[in-house]
């Protein structure tokens, strides 16, 4: 009678871990979307934000080129924040040594604002497009998110940013 009972008992305690481990995997997958849709919104409301603000300096006649802009834009922004950027711009300014300013992080050896930045990085893409041979649509953007960011890590985080641009102006534009 007591190997009946352990054996019950030993049934009962290993319907409970599967029934734990399920509601944690389940758990985990409900966390994962709401970050991926808390991120979407993060991605579509500073995508207006720049938008509103940097349009006029952004405008390109390739479409790639400015959502690849606005793409970076967010991306810097999320990695670093306006608090960040600004006293880091304040520290370079005083000490007037050559490093990066801005928003988009440009590399110079005197203060450059925003708006120049994003003047100075829609150059330098439309030069390397320029330059690079055309080949498919993936690879080219590969190449112009390189040109600016080294890391695989970088380029995965810009290329979905860059993909939750394009489908909220196709959905905007239907």
């Amino acid at each position: 009678m007591d190997i009946f009972k352990n054996f019950i008992w030993l049934l009962i305690i290993l319907y409970l871990v599967k029934k734990l481990n399920l509601a944690s995997i389940k758990l985990k997958r409900e966390e994962k979307e709401n970050f991926d849709n808390r991120f979407q919104e993060y991605v579509v409301v500073n995508y207006a934000k720049f938008k509103n603000k940097y349009n006029y300096l952004i405008k390109s006649k390739n479409l790639e080129i400015e959502n690849l802009i606005y793409s970076f834009l967010i991306y810097e922004n999320y990695k670093h924040g306006y608090l960040y950027n600004y006293f880091k711009d304040t520290k370079n300014k005083i000490f007037k040594k050559e490093s990066n300013y801005g928003i988009l992080n440009i590399k110079s050896d005197h203060f450059i604002t925003n708006e120049e930045g994003i003047v100075i990085l829609k150059e330098q893409l439309e030069n390397k497009l320029k330059r690079i041979k055309k080949s498919s649509r993936e690879e080219d953007l590969k190449k112009l998110i390189n040109e600016k960011y080294k890391e695989s890590k970088d380029y995965k985080e810009i290329k979905k940013i860059y993909n939750i641009i394009q489908e909220f102006n196709q959905n905007n534009n239907n």
